[in-house]
């Protein structure tokens, strides 16, 4: 898309070689279309807001799809480290070369680790909506 100084000198650009040579013929009214000097002046004029109002929609848009950039990346960090975590943990758990005491304690211990990982998954899910 062409940037709002880049359109607007664009438009300007056509208005500024169309005008003089219209005006030229010193027409006031033409029988043959609706448009006049000034009917043109206002459509070029809608034509400059309308690209302003668009150039201003697209700087909005690219800010907003930045900031959700922002928010993937942050999503993407926090759920690899988690998930990094959780398939250590399952490897831990699904391990069968410990003693049945030794495998207890395993399980207790992660049982209280997990409590506390609720609330990493819990910013996971804030920063996922």
């Amino acid at each position: 898309f062409m940037l709002l100084s880049t359109s607007e000198k664009f438009c300007r650009k056509i208005q500024s070689k169309t005008t003089p040579y219209l005006r030229s013929y010193h027409v006031t009214v033409n029988p043959y279309t609706w448009f006049t000097m000034d009917s043109l002046e206002d459509n070029w004029q809608s034509l400059l807001r309308a690209v302003k109002e668009r150039d201003l929609m697209i700087e909005k848009e690219t800010l907003r799809q930045e900031q959700r950039e922002e928010l993937r990346k942050a999503y993407a960090a926090q759920a690899n480290k988690f998930s990094e975590w959780l398939e250590t943990t399952k490897q831990k758990l699904t391990n069968n070369r410990y003693r049945l005491e030794d495998q207890r304690d395993l399980i207790e211990s992660k049982h209280e680790e997990i409590k506390k990982k609720r609330a990493v998954l819990r910013e996971i899910e804030v920063i996922s909506f």
